[in-house]
């Protein structure tokens, strides 16, 4: 199986909100990740939230190849959410 996974469970607080979020051509650059990863050939796309979860979370797609997983030691790192990530991916 093919799987990628999106960090998207940091503070960005240098950046000041979830860069998730930030518009790319009038729209949520997440929506954007998601569109062109969905045209790939991945099998999986775990995406993965903590920080602004609620935030970004109606801008994530419903769809069999996308999963959300939700990195509660968000605060501890980004290897803390590539963790979380791996540890989805071999649960399965």
């Amino acid at each position: 199986m093919i799987s990628l996974i999106l960090l998207s469970g940091g503070l960005s607080s240098r950046f000041g909100s979830p860069k998730s979020l930030a518009p790319w051509k009038e729209r949520p650059l997440i929506s954007h990740l998601q569109e062109i990863l969905l045209s790939s050939h991945l099998e999986e796309i775990l995406i993965v939230t903590g920080a602004h979860a609620h935030e970004i979370g109606p801008f994530l797609l419903d769809h069999r190849k996308i999963k959300v997983v939700y990195n509660k030691n968000y605060k501890s790192g980004q290897t803390y959410s590539l963790k979380a990530g791996f540890e989805e991916i071999y649960s399965s």
